[in-house]
């Protein structure tokens, strides 16, 4: 039996250790499906064309959560599932908050292989125990057997690791992209570990369906960017009457964007975007953000319909798949 869905998630639960996060609200009106519309909009023109389905190579993301549920998971391309808690070989998940997090991210790169890998069967997690298993699943998601494009985390920390810490490198150092949530403490604790090593994670806040940062972030960064995306009023899917927020849904988001900004420079016409192989580095993709965004004050706003022309002028796809490959192109040309 699947688990019930979750109980309403308090701002700031956890961040005297760490854990995922999330808050769970009930209400009518959703203003988030807009935003998902215009986001399908550009997904459209960046689908790859039938011609060139199938001959390149497919994004890889691992996602280090709560697990998965497996009625969701049979809806996703997951490749494998390695379960770092206990020793479960079938796919599920206790809180509906990995599930939720793998469903946004395939939601934007549909076809994203999915390796997902379980750290945590709560909400919380001890703060010792919890990121020694973090970094494990960054270990095992960098193997050479597997060598993911990106590593998805939901979840942090208050305190800093040395492990965990050592485990971000070695994947940074190996080229893979890392997104990691912010954390819900407002300004009652900074960002969580390990989003706060920003020379090696793309730290991502949150935002309201009108772009515009959510209460519940932390204190923006000094000397670094302070990406956000959509991470509110987001459905659940056992029960749609409940709504979920959170930097934890923001970073899933942000991981599909990548992924599926990754697969259009992987497409054979895309191939003039200005330094095309490094559009999935840490440093390409954070130029491609910066172009995306947009100011909150001192936070970055990331609005993917910057990628297209404004009101989609154009009513012929190419016109408008050209219009995305130019901005690429201009992005990465800022690229350090």
């Amino acid at each position: 039996m699947p688990p019930d869905p979750p109980q309403p998630y308090t701002q700031g639960q956890g961040a005297e250790s760490g854990g995922v996060f999330v808050k769970s609200i009930r209400q009518s009106t959703h203003m988030s499906d807009r935003w998902f519309d215009e986001l399908d909009d550009l997904i459209s023109v960046m689908k790859a064309p039938k011609k060139v389905k199938g001959g390149y190579r497919a994004v890889k993301v691992a996602v280090i959560d709560t697990g998965l549920q497996p009625a969701i998971g049979l809806r996703m391309n997951v490749i494998e599932w390695r379960d770092f808690v206990g020793s479960s070989s079938t796919m599920c998940d206790n809180t509906w908050h990995g599930t939720i997090s793998a469903r946004l991210l395939a939601n934007a790169c549909e076809g994203a292989e999915l390796y997902i890998a379980r750290v945590f069967d709560t909400n919380n997690a001890n703060h010792e125990h919890g990121p020694r298993l973090m970094a494990q699943a960054i270990e095992w998601a960098i193997d050479p057997t597997r060598r993911v494009d990106i590593i998805s985390i939901s979840a942090g920390f208050a305190e800093h690791s040395p492990v965990l810490h050592r485990a971000i490198d070695q994947a940074s150092n190996a080229g893979v992209l890392i997104f990691a949530a912010a954390s819900n403490w407002g300004n009652r604790g900074r960002v969580a570990f390990p989003a706060r090593h920003n020379l090696r994670t793309m730290c991502i806040f949150s935002t309201n369906p009108d772009d515009q940062a959510s209460s519940f972030n932390p204190e923006p960064r000094e000397h670094a960017d302070n990406f956000a995306i959509l991470g509110e009023d987001l459905v659940h899917p056992a029960d749609p009457t409940i709504r979920e927020s959170g930097t934890s849904m923001a970073t899933a988001i942000a991981a599909g964007l990548a992924a599926r900004i990754i697969d259009f420079s992987r497409h054979a016409d895309n191939t003039t975007i200005e330094r095309v192989g490094d559009v999935g580095s840490l440093a390409g993709m954070t130029a491609i953000f910066r172009f995306m965004s947009k100011r909150d004050g001192s936070f970055q706003c990331v609005s993917p319909l910057r990628l297209l022309p404004e009101r989609h002028k154009y009513n012929e796809p190419e016109r408008n798949r050209a219009y995305v490959r130019e901005s690429l192109h201009r992005a990465m040309e800022s690229a350090d």
